[in-house]
């Protein structure tokens, strides 16, 4: 399709130069949020790793203060009631990942319990 026929139909007459710069910005994009996603997720994986021999009061008062430093940071802004949700969401998910998902009261209910 040339570019009159694109400019009669509307569409957009960019050159092969500009798709190719931008087919890099995306792949470019799509590289540094990934890397930023296992970055993350190794932290987090690392943070288990120290949080296994803690008990749950003791990772909830970690929480309760990397919280309040955010916030007096400014980079966590909510209402009283947002901020128990978050404390709560952050231990749950700190203390499945700290033993190695065998937590067993956030596990679901197995079909052979019922019938007991």
């Amino acid at each position: 399709m040339g570019k009159q026929t694109a400019q009669k139909q509307g569409l957009d007459t960019t050159g092969m130069d500009e798709l190719i710069a931008k087919a890099r910005r995306f792949v470019r994009e799509r590289f540094r949020s990934y890397q930023t996603e296992l970055k993350s997720r190794g932290i987090k994986r690392a943070r288990a790793r120290r949080d296994a021999n803690r008990e749950r009061q003791d990772i909830v008062t970690t929480v309760k203060r990397q919280l309040t430093r955010e916030i007096s940071e400014g980079r966590f802004t909510a209402n009283r009631e947002a901020v128990k949700r978050e404390v709560e969401r952050r231990v749950k998910e700190r203390m499945i990942l700290s033993r190695n998902r065998n937590y067993s009261r956030l596990a679901t209910a197995s079909p052979e319990s019922d019938l007991l």
